[in-house]
């Protein structure tokens, strides 16, 4: 592609050694992420080059807009099914990639299936991942300020509760080696943007609690009894929570077991 210019005639003669400021009000940068080479030239009267010089710009991502996803399930270790809906800042060609990032300690299934909902054509596409990165290449355009859906199946949620996030980005595609004379904006960002999801903790079953101590102020001992809905690992803990007003001050746990479970003793 040739290069985009804007040349000014020079009227009178600059002397050597002139410093020169030059304002292009109304420039759009382009619509991806990534260093920009700008170039500085002179040129004599037959438009030979006379001096020459270099800057670099960082032009950082637009953002990915009205960014929300429905999650299948927010508990922890279960297989989910993850709706991306979002909006363009930028156009994204025909090609362009779209990439997930799931948060740490999640896992992704050799199953992964992700589909792509763009101008109300709902299509199946290949995945690859690396690590906790999912990618695909989108087979339609999807126009600047334009809604789409990015449906991703086969993510697991991690094994403990609390808030994350998942990081979305539009890409352009990397040229291939064959696309002689292409324009390869090598694979930079054009939109991003995150959607944060809380993982909940399972139920606990059949939880009881019986106590030889019913009447106001009095002093005894309270038991509780749960069927666990998932493994605690080694290193873990068991939490008993009290009503508001109970003191727990003289209570040790010295002596608890899991009753049950293999006799697993708990460790105060």
């Amino acid at each position: 592609a040739g290069e985009l210019q804007v040349v000014l005639a020079v009227v009178d003669r600059i002397k050597g050694g002139a410093a020169i400021a030059l304002s292009c009000d109304g420039t759009f940068l382009r619509g991806s992420s990534g260093l920009s080479v700008y170039t500085v030239r002179t040129l004599s009267q037959d438009g030979q080059i006379i001096d020459a010089g270099e800057a670099v710009l960082q032009v950082t991502a637009g953002p990915l807009t009205e960014v929300d996803a429905i999650f299948e399930t927010l508990m922890i270790r279960e297989a989910n099914a993850l709706n991306f809906t979002l909006s363009t800042t930028n156009a994204v060609p025909v090609g362009s990639r779209f990439e997930v990032v799931v948060p740490t300690d999640f896992s992704i299934a050799n199953t992964l299936t992700v589909a792509s909902v763009i101008n109300g054509v709902t299509r199946l596409l290949a995945p690859s991942v690396s690590g906790l990165q999912i990618l695909v290449r989108l087979q339609d355009a999807i126009s600047e300020g334009a809604h789409f859906s990015i449906l991703v199946s086969g993510v697991s949620n991690r094994g403990y509760t609390g808030y994350v996030n998942f990081q979305v980005r539009t890409l352009h595609r990397i040229a291939e080696a064959w696309e002689v004379g292409s324009t390869d904006l090598g694979g930079q960002v054009i939109d991003e943007g995150t959607v944060d999801m809380k993982v909940v903790a399972l139920i606990v079953d059949n939880t009881t609690v019986t106590t030889d101590a019913g009447v106001a102020g009095s002093f005894g001992e309270v038991c509780f009894n749960s069927v666990l809905a998932a493994e605690i690992p080694g290193g873990g803990a068991i939490v008993l929570v009290f009503p508001d007003g109970y003191d727990t001050s003289l209570v040790s746990t010295d002596n608890f077991v899991v009753g049950g479970l293999d006799g697993f003793s708990v460790h105060p």
